[in-house]
């Protein structure tokens, strides 16, 4: 199977995580979590680097690759 499969079908890490509110603003997708922490979603991450989603989307899934401590769910 090659990686492209990666791409078609990522997986989600366990996050511990509760969004408190996320929005679009100006066409980046960004949120505030319940703690007050700032973050970009992926597609917001891509729009401010100014590449396509797909390349976050493999740096993702090469870092769950690198990661074989972290159990992904799916």
């Amino acid at each position: 199977m090659s990686d492209d499969s990666k791409l078609l079908t990522p997986k989600q890490l366990p996050l511990p995580y509760v969004i408190e509110k996320e929005a679009e603003i100006n066409g980046i997708e960004m949120g505030v979590l319940k703690d007050g922490t700032a973050y970009l979603t992926g597609r917001g991450l891509a729009a401010m680097c100014g590449v396509d989603q797909k390349v976050i989307v493999q740096m993702s899934a090469q870092w769950a690759d690198d990661r074989p401590d972290i159990e992904p769910i799916g």
